[in-house]
């Protein structure tokens, strides 16, 4: 057995190869490291921009964070992660059904290097950022507070924290 180190998830317990930077169970950012081995092929060391560690207490946290997007609808806000599509049929259809000019599938969200992009999947009735309409099939970039229309009649503030 070699000296390869796992961390431990401090919030569920979980093992996690040490190049990992989130917690493969519970996607925690804390972790404590230990001397065993759960895999010959895993990486000894995060980098360095990705980690602060500490030797007094053998903890290692993780400083990164993925940026959370919600819209903002008629006094409810909707979680929104990666790949999420948004329509009549997607995966939040309870909340758009009623919107008869939202197509069934209307936009995609992406998450790519902590940026979150938006892209019209050939709506019928087309996809505005701040009053502008998107090409379908070309990722936008949102930002914090972006209005996006999805037609006419549904409109959303982007919230990016």
């Amino acid at each position: 057995m070699s000296n390869i180190r796992y961390k431990v998830c401090t919030s569920c317990n979980e093992k996690n190869d040490i190049s990992e930077s989130f917690c493969t169970e519970c996607f925690g950012t804390s972790f404590t490291t230990t001397g065993e081995s759960i895999n010959d092929n895993c990486s000894q060391n995060l980098k360095q921009e990705d980690k602060l560690h500490d030797d007094t207490n053998n903890k290692t946290t993780i400083e990164a964070r993925l940026k959370q997007l919600t819209l903002g609808i008629n006094n409810m806000s909707i979680s929104i992660n990666h790949n999420d599509i948004v329509g009549r049929s997607g995966k939040f259809l309870e909340y758009f059904q009623n919107f008869n000019k939202v197509s069934r599938e209307h936009v995609k969200f992406y998450l790519n290097e902590n940026m979150w992009y938006v892209e019209d999947l050939q709506s019928t009735n087309g996809t505005y950022i701040n009053n502008e309409k998107i090409l379908s099939g070309i990722k936008v970039q949102l930002h914090d507070t972006d209005v996006l229309k999805l037609s006419s009649t549904l409109v959303a503030t982007i919230n990016i924290l």
